[in-house]
């Protein structure tokens, strides 16, 4: 009997790894795409009236603690927490029940806004920190400060994003900041408060609980984002 070779052609080791890869490209592709296409949308729908008051005062506050460094760290902290409660209007779309007919998922629409959101703060943030070196007759510890910034501002459009889902049209806003000033409150009361002076022993090991703090508030916005919690689909 002759034999017939088999010609059949087997997959080429790695290529069979190339479909899902792909598609995970192509719709990567497809949300930069549509996220482009909303940005300019987006931007005029946020109410950047809260911001554009509190940019000013955030960057005076931080400005006036300067020269004397036992206070520049608390002036610091306190324009945080303005930049933060700034962030709150984000994540409100009073179009919501309009939007959501859209065929664009609504993590990405929530999301464009909360990086839309986030970078004039870092801006403003970064201001600050110029206006502060310049007047600081001494260096502080800018790594942890920028790290609870970024915190409290994660924080306050977590605390939107899921309000949203609970209070009707602007008054998430108003109900984030109130839900986030009492945590910063009630974190005063704690044995060690999770705001050391600079060049405290415990520095670093207090801005390590920050660091997971920040993941935590980041893991947050995104399940918010994306659906209430509670609720499946």
């Amino acid at each position: 009997m002759r034999l017939i070779p088999n010609r059949a052609v087997h997959p080429t080791p790695g290529t069979t790894s190339r479909g899902p890869r792909a598609g995970r490209a192509l719709r990567t592709a497809r949300a930069l795409r549509t996220a482009r296409a909303l940005l300019p949308a987006v931007i005029r729908a946020i109410d950047w009236v809260p911001f554009l008051a509190v940019a000013p005062i955030a960057v005076w506050v931080a400005a006036v603690g300067a020269p004397r460094p036992d206070e520049a760290v608390t002036c610091l902290r306190v324009a945080a927490v303005l930049l933060g409660a700034a962030s709150a209007v984000a994540p409100v779309d009073p179009m919501e029940s309009s939007t959501a007919a859209l065929p664009v998922p609504r993590a990405l629409r929530q999301g464009l806004r909360a990086v839309v959101a986030l970078l004039p703060i870092a801006l403003v943030w970064s201001v600050a920190a110029v206006v502060v070196i310049r007047r600081s007759p001494a260096a502080l510890p800018w790594v942890g400060l920028t790290l609870e910034a970024a915190v409290l501002a994660t924080a306050t459009l977590a605390a939107a994003a899921c309000a949203v889902h609970r209070v009707p049209g602007k008054i998430a806003a108003p109900t984030a900041i109130g839900s986030v000033l009492t945590l910063v409150a009630a974190t005063l009361a704690l044995p060690t408060p999770p705001w050391p002076e600079a060049g405290a022993t415990d520095w670093t090991g207090i801005h390590l609980a920050w660091a997971a703090a920040l993941s935590i508030a980041v893991l947050v916005l995104l399940r918010a984002d994306h659906r209430p919690f509670g609720r499946s689909g």
